[in-house]
């Protein structure tokens, strides 16, 4: 399966081509595809190109440690993404209708961003059922909402290291959940269900 990896890059916007690569056959090596700038900007930028085969599609999208204040819409277009990185960014939400279209994501990493909240808008998790670890450590989240309750392969949660006050009742419905870590908050107490 194919990989993107655009960590690092200090990119300020995702490239619109990102999100139009095409699926191709597997070939019995699947390579690798990345991008990087040299100092004067120049640098392998083979997002450029009229069209990018991956074989199997995206799998991972590596967009962590840049300047991204927002991901597009057009991130549901990769169907059959399994891993999206996007921690260490400024971004302060996540593309709800977007996300619940990667129905194969497995994991998701938006750590050290500005997140103030995840899964409150309905509909925004619904698609998710294959989701298995979340890191939404380091962040400003003041609240978890009950699309959570969609999360039904959730294994590992990582909300340490936010504001929030409480946790949703419906994390209790994430029953493949097995780590739970929520320390350097401000709880007072956990669901009555836990």
């Amino acid at each position: 399966s194919g990989r993107v990896d655009l960590a690092g890059l200090d990119l300020r916007a995702v490239p619109p081509a990102v999100f139009s690569i095409i699926d191709a056959p597997l070939p019995t090596t699947a390579p690798t595809y990345s991008g990087s700038f040299d100092d004067d900007g120049g640098g392998d930028r083979w997002w450029e190109n009229e069209s990018t085969h991956v074989p199997g599609g995206v799998a991972k999208l590596n967009l962590g440690r840049n300047q991204l204040t927002v991901v597009p819409d057009e991130l549901g277009a990769l169907t059959g993404l399994r891993t999206l990185e996007l921690a260490h960014n400024q971004l302060r939400g996540l593309p709800g209708d977007a996300l619940a279209e990667l129905a194969a994501l497995q994991l998701l990493d938006a750590s050290n961003n500005q997140l103030a909240e995840f899964g409150t808008a309905a509909g925004s998790l619904r698609g998710l059922c294959a989701l298995v670890k979340v890191d939404l450590s380091h962040n400003a989240l003041q609240s978890l909402g009950p699309e959570l309750a969609y999360l039904s392969a959730l294994a590992e949660l990582n909300v340490s290291n936010n504001a929030l006050r409480d946790l949703p009742a419906e994390l209790c419905d994430c029953v493949a959940l097995r780590t739970l870590q929520a320390s350097h908050n401000q709880l007072a107490a956990l669901p009555a269900a836990f």
